[in-house]
């Protein structure tokens, strides 16, 4: 896309080498660059925007396989707005597909364009059901992703209106795939951007969040879903300067996403710990003047 600059990081933090393949799938055709190898304690930064046939794609999906030793890989994207705003987005891949994504946090009250972006890794069709979770009644949307391709669902085609809607990707494909959203926000006259981030493929009845914000001056939201067919329980802890501090019990309904209530005082630097009574996925959306991100949590056991 015009302005944006996009590379692939692959961080080797491991005692021995390493050696990937990195794949770059565009319009039902496939870009390969074989046995990079990555030294121990090192990585290696390939600009997909330079890889020949990447160039200009609006979508780019990249695979990376580590035939010998393992990595780390990142996605950095780097945009540079027309009215001379920039940005850089850094998420982390996914480990591997899923038969199942949730993106429980949506637009909210925000200016924002949503694209559900899916790659299929696999080796045979998939077949996908998109859904959204909303007030009013909404068709899932039916869809097939070959193999090896990537395709691109239109939230507002899925959703006409703006709202916060729960979005599930679910695929008949063993395999699985990988779903990530990507949003093209705008905040007041001054301040845009993209968010991109895969979303939650495993719910769990633990996560946590490092961080509750980036900031003075920065707000939060932890948005959570459930696909059991009764309310959860969920409590928060936060923890902050040796203390932990014990938020009230909440519940989660079924059928749409629920903002979890935080304390007014909470500080920026205080890590956040979920538990719930039965499987959640939990997205962290954080906000300022000038920007605007989100993520899903870290699961745990």
């Amino acid at each position: 896309v015009r302005g944006a600059e996009q590379s692939l990081a692959s961080v080797n933090p491991f005692p021995g080498d390493a050696g990937v393949d990195g794949d770059f799938v565009v319009a039902k055709s496939r870009k390969s660059i074989d046995a990079l190898e990555i030294p121990r304690r090192s990585q290696v930064i390939v600009r997909v925007d330079q890889v020949e046939g990447v160039l200009r794609e609006r979508a780019v999906a990249t695979f990376v396989t580590a035939r010998t030793g393992r990595v780390v890989a990142e996605q950095a994207t780097r945009l540079d707005d027309v009215r001379g705003g920039t940005g850089v987005e850094q998420p982390l891949g996914a480990p591997r597909g899923s038969m199942n994504w949730s993106f429980p946090a949506g637009d909210g009250e925000r200016d924002v364009s949503r694209i559900i972006t899916i790659a299929n890794p696999g080796d045979l069709n998939a077949s996908l059901d998109v859904t959204a979770a909303a007030q009013t009644a909404v068709e899932p949307q039916q869809i097939d992703v070959p193999a090896g391709e990537i395709v691109t669902v239109a939230v507002g085609e899925l959703v006409p209106e703006a709202r916060r809607d729960l979005l599930d990707v679910t695929t008949d494909s063993e395999a699985g795939v990988v779903a990530g959203d990507v949003d093209i926000w705008r905040l007041g006259a001054n301040a845009s951007g993209v968010v991109a981030a895969h979303g939650v493929a495993r719910p769990a009845t633990r996560w946590t969040f490092a961080a509750a914000g980036t900031g003075p001056g920065s707000r939060i939201e932890l948005v959570a879903s459930t696909a059991e067919a009764t309310p959860t329980a969920v409590t928060l802890r936060f923890i902050s300067g040796g203390k932990v501090r014990e938020g009230r019990a909440q519940q989660v309904a079924p059928g749409l996403p629920a903002v979890l209530e935080l304390p007014d005082d909470i500080g920026a630097d205080a890590a956040i710990e979920i538990s719930a009574d039965r499987p959640i996925a939990v997205e962290r959306v954080v906000t300022t003047d000038t920007g605007y991100t989100r993520s899903p949590g870290i699961a745990g056991p």
